[in-house]
């Protein structure tokens, strides 16, 4: 399993953005069409939707194992809907929207949080505690040394998960060290730990 956290400096290469803006692009709008969004709506949204096509769909294509159409993709902490807590109940941002991007654009996709999943279209395993999935159905079903690719994004500032946990380390180093048997020999593990660094995917340096 390789890690790639996002202060290593490995950004997509311009022709993998061309390629798959386009295809990231229609996934957007299936997505906000399916669920009830018009741009306009909620700017902040708005923007995390740009995020998705211009940073995160071209960078999972770099560093992804095989290629995306045939990768199976796992996205931990993926959102809710609706969301778990106060401070999110009116904010549509933490709703499960990369993993609706990638399933409307054909990719294999699987997606694991705390809140509910069961009105989600894509594969996805709600009602599930981080620090115990080893424990859950999800673990279970997920066969071993069948996923390329694992998203953990914004995970470690999530409100819900400073509550139940205080410090994120713990649960970081035990998802690293539970996702090994699930992922193929070569896979990649990309961890973006902050909301506040998504955008910086796309300006990192070789």
């Amino acid at each position: 399993m390789k890690i790639i956290d996002l202060d290593l400096g490995i950004r997509p290469h311009k022709k993998s953005v061309r390629g798959w803006k386009q295809c990231a692009e229609r996934g957007v709008q299936l997505a906000k069409r399916k669920h009830n969004f018009s741009s306009g709506q909620d700017l902040n949204l708005d923007r995390k939707l740009k995020v998705i096509v211009k940073y995160y769909i071209p960078f999972f294509s770099e560093i992804c194992p095989v290629t995306l159409r045939s990768a199976k993709i796992l996205d931990l902490g993926c959102g809710s809907y609706p969301p778990l807590d106060w401070i999110s109940s009116n904010n549509r941002l933490f709703e499960p929207w990369l993993c609706r991007v990638l399933f409307y654009m054909g990719i294999d996709i699987i997606g694991i949080d705390l809140g509910k999943l069961e009105f989600e279209d894509f594969r996805g395993y709600g009602e599930t505690d981080l620090m115990y999935w080893e424990k859950s159905p999800a673990y279970r079903e997920i066969e071993d040394d069948s996923i390329d690719l694992v998203n953990i994004s914004s995970v470690f500032d999530s409100p819900t998960l400073v509550f139940r946990y205080g410090f994120y380390h713990r649960l970081k180093e035990h998802l690293i060290e539970t996702l090994e048997r699930k992922m193929t020999p070569g896979g990649v593990l990309f961890l973006n730990e902050s909301s506040r660094d998504c955008s910086r995917i796309g300006k990192c340096k070789y």
